[in-house]
């Protein structure tokens, strides 16, 4: 036996991969943005020369795009991906296990079973629905099996699913008010759970139709939301629940008598589940316990006009190219230009300021005592006339600074000096930064990272990560 997992990149895909991984099923897989192994899977071409060479007994088919607006506003790219692949691999003559939606029901009759009426009330589900009559029509050795939402802590970013995406908007704290659904009945599928399934389905040889489903949860996004609010425990995250129903089904609660789903659902409590999906993010009820780990261009002090005038008038650059170097530290040029625009920008010190609430931020972690180190690309120099100009930034004697270290960011070699230096055994590490370079510099120290934002919030899109235009929120 040796399977195809097509879309073994996504969330279910990967996980399906480390479970044959484990067990030492054969398998190869396809990709799309992530690349793993062999072929991309819009590249039919690649695919056939993938079934010829390899010859899978088994195709597993986990290739979908489930953002509803995409499929409602790009119907004929939602098509290539949701349906005309799935046509395409039902026509190998391999028998094929295809992972559809609960969407294909209206939500006004549930519980639904394998042979209930079908009707989508918005394009994902047609999308899924024509999907299934495809894999129907072409194959004569199928097996379809239909869920609900998916969702899982072995994630690669907060977006890659609707549960956890949840998450990800109370951590845009930049957001005073977050509505969150509370109408439609949600019964999410833990991941590992349908993985187990799609195993056993493959020994036991299941054909036809098959609802994989949740039968002990009935929630809402909302309360996922608040559950989620009060695992991270931030106290100033303020979800309100939405009672607008919207282009949605109200209830597609699945239901399947041809196996036993209590096997599956053994111990299952989905609030254990949110834990391990966002204890990382947990956030202490003050800082006394924290050692913050803080960047100061951008995110203490608001210095990045002058530098970017100061470059501007030395090479010529647009903002556009500014912004892009300035986000990813690549201000890779000759000693001569780095000489002739730090000589400039030494003269435009005295126009910079601490970004709004970084002063009582500050005052607040001198005050309390609670553990700190500025860590900064900037050289002793500059950070002396900054001293001399913005009084606080004396009070600071912990420094790790340009001088200290060989690798800058995003090389994670100054934020580790700066724990060498400066940690005390704290339970909780937090840093606090405003570019991609400063996050991934920060990623594999803490999942505690606090994000200064201006403009650059998209950028930040698949970044876990907590983003604020005030230091103080960091605090509450």
């Amino acid at each position: 036996m040796k399977i195809l997992v097509c879309g073994g990149s996504g969330i279910l895909g990967k996980e399906i991969c480390n479970k044959f991984d484990l067990i030492k099923i054969d398998y190869i897989a396809t990709y799309n943005k992530n690349k793993i192994n062999k072929s991309n899977y819009y590249n039919f071409e690649e695919i056939d020369n993938l079934i010829i060479n390899e010859k899978p007994t088994i195709i597993i088919n986990c290739i979908v795009n489930r953002i509803v607006d995409d499929c409602e506003n790009n119907w004929n790219e939602i098509k290539k991906i949701n349906i005309e692949i799935a046509d395409k691999l039902s026509k190998y003559n391999i028998k094929i296990i295809h992972i559809s939606s609960d969407y294909i029901f209206d939500g006004n009759n549930s519980p639904y079973y394998d042979n209930s009426i079908v009707n989508p009330i918005q394009n994902y589900g047609i999308s899924k629905l024509l999907s299934e009559l495809r894999v129907i029509n072409n194959s004569k050795n199928y097996l379809i099996i239909r869920v609900p939402v998916l969702f899982t802590d072995k994630y690669n970013n907060l977006n890659e699913n609707s549960v956890t995406q949840i998450g990800k908007k109370l951590m845009d704290l930049t957001i005073k008010n977050i509505k969150e659904d509370d109408i439609c009945i949600r019964r999410p599928v833990y991941i590992s759970y349908l993985v187990d399934f799609i195993y056993d389905s493959i020994i036991l040889n299941y054909n036809g139709i098959y609802h994989f489903y949740n039968p002990i949860d009935k929630t809402t996004k909302y309360k996922m939301g608040l559950e989620i609010k009060n695992i991270i425990n931030k106290r100033n995250i303020n979800i309100e629940a939405n009672y607008e129903l919207g282009n949605r089904p109200y209830d597609t609660e699945l239901r399947d008598k041809k196996y036993n789903i209590s096997k599956y659902y053994n111990n299952h409590n989905l609030l254990n589940l949110l834990n391990k999906c966002f204890r990382r993010y947990y956030h202490p009820t003050d800082l006394k316990d924290c050692f913050l780990l803080i960047d100061l261009d951008g995110t203490l002090i608001n210095s990045e006009e002058q530098h970017y005038e100061s470059y501007k008038n030395v090479i010529g650059i647009s903002r556009e190219e500014f912004d892009n170097k300035n986000q990813n530290n690549s201000f890779d040029y000759e000693s001569e230009i780095k000489t002739k625009k730090d000589i400039l920008f030494k003269t435009k010190i005295k126009e910079i300021e601490l970004i709004e609430g970084v002063f009582e931020f500050l005052s607040y972690i001198l005050d309390n005592n609670i553990n700190y180190c500025i860590v900064t690309n900037t050289n002793n120099s500059n950070i002396k006339l900054y001293k001399e100009h913005i009084p606080i930034l004396n009070k600071l004697t912990k420094w790790i600074t340009k001088e200290d270290y060989i690798n800058k960011k995003p090389d994670p070699e100054c934020y580790n000096l700066a724990i060498s230096h400066y940690y005390n055994n704290e339970k909780f590490i937090i840093g606090i930064e405003n570019t991609i370079a400063g996050y991934k510099a920060l990623k594999n120290i803490t999942d505690i990272i606090y994000i200064q934002i201006n403009n650059n919030k998209k950028i930040f899109n698949n970044c876990d990560v907590f983003l604020i235009n005030n230091l103080n929120l960091i605090k509450q």
